[in-house]
């Protein structure tokens, strides 16, 4: 398509777009998971306190011991979000077609020259036709990522504060 039309064009930028939008959640994932590993190393090195400690202190213990289990809670739910956001899961559709532009499309085919054969069996209409449903895939993949970003990013917010609050509660158990 090097004299690509103003369609093809259009269509092209609109699937990198959505590409650079959907590799964009990634490294926020990271991000959180980095967050999350902190709290987590420290809480599991104090669980048998945290867990016990309602029996050292009557108000305290029993928040230090809520707040260990709120933030166990917590981490299991974000390592969910994370993997939701790192691997959305996308339904097909019932009237999808075998897309000649997704990698898995592509592979379904036996060989390169099948192919290369549907491809070359395609009017130029037909091409930029599977670039725009391929931009409206990979748009829709970036919704759900970037949806389960936000929640595991509010989770780790949320689990974070509930370490800070089980720590600082037992270290008032005495």
């Amino acid at each position: 398509m090097a004299d690509a039309g103003p369609h093809a064009k259009f269509f092209e930028k609109a699937l990198t777009a959505a590409g650079e939008w959907t590799r964009f959640a990634d490294p926020k994932l990271l991000g959180v998971l980095v967050l999350l590993g902190l709290g987590v190393s420290n809480i599991v090195s104090r669980a048998g306190m945290l867990w016990n400690a309602q029996n050292a202190g009557w108000f305290w213990g029993w928040v230090a011991t809520a707040a260990f289990v709120a933030s166990a809670f917590l981490a299991v739910l974000v390592v969910l979000f994370v993997s939701l956001g790192l691997f959305p899961r996308t339904t097909r559709r019932e009237d999808a077609r075998t897309s000649l532009f997704f990698f898995a499309g592509v592979a379904s085919f036996a060989k390169p020259d099948d192919y290369e054969m549907a491809v070359r069996a395609k009017t130029e209409e037909q091409l930029e036709s599977e670039l725009a449903h391929q931009a409206w895939e990979v748009s829709h993949v970036a919704v759900k990522k970037h949806f389960w970003t936000k929640l595991a990013y509010h989770g780790v917010v949320v689990f974070l504060a509930a370490w800070v609050t089980a720590r600082v509660a037992l270290a008032f158990v005495g």
